[in-house]
């Protein structure tokens, strides 16, 4: 029969877990379509490389930067003509692959301008840049065009460059050309032996013989259609090369080339990358890929270009990872896994703390996994995936807490209901222990003639009286501590009555009280206690109030000699109360401060409000105001 039940519950709890499941994927997988998780999974693809392991220096690129000592010494910036073919031709002497020129020579600056352009001509491996984007820079004019490269960069919404462009169509002519980094790196291939073809996978692509550069699409990695993208585009993600020292690459200055400071093998067959290292010249790329910058967050511009070249370099002669990610379907296949497992977690546990534990070793596994993949050079969405392991733990936890107090109320009416059958029991117990007791009793007199008149009306009133008192005593008995508050005497009174009525208890029961000989000579009890919104005042609150009455009755009933006239008033003032309690009795201790004065001033502090006390010549005035509105 268990068995049977088991098997008819079980299906219902799959069902309970698994829709809420996938609806939970559905609701991710949506939200990454929107892009909204795009600039988590940028932050982390940027980390995940700067934690990668370190690289060695790549020795076939070499950095000529001008720096601020050069252009001190120079004299003169832009760097003339001149002096600008004196580096060019110093250069040429050690058989550089290829030069690169990262400067702008659009314009000549004299002197040396003809000097310029006879280097210009001498040197078949120069290559030179311009801007074909907006605002577009002209190329130097002595160069021809298939020796020049563009330098152009795209960033993303956050500013930084992830990825290089190889190659686009030129917007005043509509011409393919090459950008100024491919160029390096494809005269340097040459002479290796490589070409360039389109590409195998991807036509659209670029290739090296058999090695094919990955061509970057609009929903790589964690990009959701990604900003300033043209298909007509050749881009590529840039696998920045990760230095610790910083020293991706040699850095020479132009002062170390003029004065021959340098080893003639950091120049002789490699390329060689002349640009602006100089900090009042802010020629700088925005990325935070790189760790350790001596500009946190900038790197020049001459250094994106050596890293963009020596990322194809490295590729085609190494087999140095290129950055590249799945096809869309995979990605969201890659999804849907955790997802899966995430129900079988569901279903095959039923320990919370089991299932949390679960989630937070398959969030450790899909980070470690998604940073040793980035090594390998696979870019996979992270962000998706742990927030999907995320708000299933957060769920979960909900989800147990809400049936835990579904339980903990299953119980507490349990308790309640054994609570009841208690208080009936008691009830009963106190009606057959009293006057039923008393009824028993006088009806065996009844049957038995042992009554005389006088007996019976006596004994009639007596059940009277029990009967009355049941009124006020089952309910108190009834009550918990918290709701009862014990007079001097052991009489209770009930704190639940509205505060006139309490108050008005309390000054029955204590002028009643024969332990108090002053208030035999009363004469009269006036009593005006205003009813207030019981809301307005806990238990405690009124507690404390009864606490003052009480003791300034007592006070009375104690020490005023000769009393015949008691006042107790209730007044309520804005969102004050005033309780007046006067006697005009003699009072023989007059302005001594007792235990009982300090609790009542400590009581109405508490109340936050005042204690007053003042002895008279014709009795006592005691008075408590406190705040209604705390």
């Amino acid at each position: 029969m268990n068995n049977l039940s088991l098997q008819k519950e079980w299906p219902k709890k799959a069902i309970q877990i698994v829709i809420p499941e996938i609806v939970l994927v559905a609701v991710i997988c949506l939200v990454r379509l929107t892009g909204s998780l795009q600039f988590l999974e940028l932050f982390f693809f940027d980390r995940f490389l700067q934690w990668r392991p370190t690289e060695a220096t790549d020795n076939r690129i070499t950095i000529i930067g001008i720096d601020e000592e050069d252009i001190k010494t120079i004299g003169n910036y832009p760097v003339p003509d001149r002096d600008l073919a004196q580096l060019l031709s110093k250069l040429s002497e050690y058989k550089p692959r290829a030069i690169g020129l990262d400067l702008v020579r659009n314009l000549p600056f004299e002197p040396g301008h003809e000097e310029l352009v006879k280097i210009f001509a001498e040197t078949p491996n120069l290559i030179g840049t311009e801007k074909i984007f907006f605002p577009p820079i002209d190329p130097p004019p002595s160069l021809p065009q298939e020796r020049v490269g563009f330098s152009d960069t795209f960033s993303d919404e956050d500013g930084n460059i992830r990825r290089s462009l190889l190659g686009s169509y030129r917007p005043d002519t509509e011409e393919f050309t090459f950008s100024f980094a491919f160029l390096l790196a494809k005269k340097y291939l040459e002479i290796e032996g490589f070409s360039i073809k389109n590409g195998k996978q991807d036509p659209f692509a670029i290739r090296f013989n058999d090695v094919e550069i990955p061509r970057f699409g609009r929903n790589i990695g964690g990009y959701v259609n990604a900003n300033k993208f043209d298909s007509t585009d050749v881009q590529t993600l840039l696998n920045f090369r990760n230095n610790r020292e910083n020293q991706p690459f040699p850095i020479l200055s132009n002062r170390d080339i003029q004065s021959e400071n340098f080893d003639p093998d950091w120049i002789r067959d490699r390329i060689v990358i002349i640009g602006i290292t100089a900090p009042s010249l802010p020629d700088f790329v925005d990325t935070n890929a790189i760790a350790h910058l001596e500009l946190p967050g900038k790197i020049y511009g001459v250094q994106f270009h050596a890293h963009a070249a020596s990322q194809i370099i490295s590729t085609v002669l190494d087999g140095r990872p290129m950055l590249k990610g799945w096809s869309e379907p995979g990605e969201y296949i890659w999804i849907v896994v955790w997802g899966g497992w995430i129900i079988l977690l569901s279903l095959s546990v039923r320990s919370l703390t089991i299932k949390l534990v679960g989630i937070g070793v398959a969030i450790v596994v899909v980070s470690m996994t998604s940073f040793f993949l980035l090594i390998l050079g696979w870019w996979i969405p992270i962000i998706p995936v742990v927030f999907l392991l995320i708000l299933d733990a957060v769920a979960s936890t909900g989800f147990n807490r809400y049936v835990q107090s579904l339980q903990n109320k299953i119980e507490r009416e349990k308790d309640l209901s054994l609570e009841r059958q208690q208080v009936i029991e008691s009830v009963f117990e106190r009606i057959h222990s009293g006057p039923l007791q008393t009824l028993h009793i006088l009806l065996s007199a009844l049957r038995n003639d042992t009554l005389s008149r006088a007996n019976l009306i006596e004994k009639l009133e007596y059940l009277n009286d029990e009967i009355r008192n049941l009124k006020i005593t089952l309910p108190l008995d009834l009550l918990s501590a918290e709701e009862t508050f014990r007079l001097r005497g052991n009489a209770i009174v009930n704190l639940n009555l509205p505060l006139h009525e309490l108050l008005e208890e309390v000054c029955r029961v204590m002028t009643n009280n024969s332990n108090f000989p002053y208030f035999a000579t009363l004469n009269a009890r006036i009593l005006g206690i205003q009813p207030i919104n019981p809301i307005q005042l806990s238990l405690e609150d009124k507690r404390r109030i009864c606490k003052f009455l009480e003791e300034a009755l007592c006070n009375v009933g104690k020490h005023a000699n000769n009393v015949t006239r008691l006042t107790v008033i209730g007044n309520k003032d804005g969102n004050s109360y005033q309780l007046i309690v006067k006697d005009n009795g003699h009072n023989g201790n007059q302005n001594k401060e007792g235990e009982g004065t300090r609790i009542m001033k400590k009581n109405a502090a508490k109340l936050q409000g005042e204690f007053k006390r003042n002895i008279l010549p014709n009795g006592t005035h005691c008075e408590l105001k406190f705040c209604l509105e705390k």
